[in-house]
């Protein structure tokens, strides 16, 4: 077992995938944390995770941890129209 500091945009997937390399401890990772798979993680909470089952994809995401959680927050549609436009911006006239 090993401890895994959450990073921004992370989700329970990303973390078990990162610390053993398989998504195949999901659930054990969820009971074992006392967590929802489909919980927001917050910053810098640690999650511990099982042993390791695919020792390549750990290594690969060691440099390059994966940050899959997607939030409300982060998808936004940007207003459109005329009414939101500016002159000079977005905008233009020739």
């Amino acid at each position: 077992m090993q401890r895994t500091k959450i990073k921004r945009g992370q989700s329970l997937i990303d973390i078990v995938i990162q610390g053993t390399g398989s998504i195949t401890d999901l659930i054990q990772t969820a009971i074992i944390n006392n967590r929802s798979v489909t919980d927001n993680l917050s910053i810098n909470d640690q999650i511990t995770t099982g042993s390791v089952v695919n020792n390549d994809q750990v290594m690969q995401f060691i440099s390059n941890p994966p940050a899959t959680s997607i939030s409300s927050q982060s998808i936004f549609e940007q207003e459109k129209g005329i009414g939101k436009m500016k002159i000079g911006i977005n905008f233009k006239i020739n």
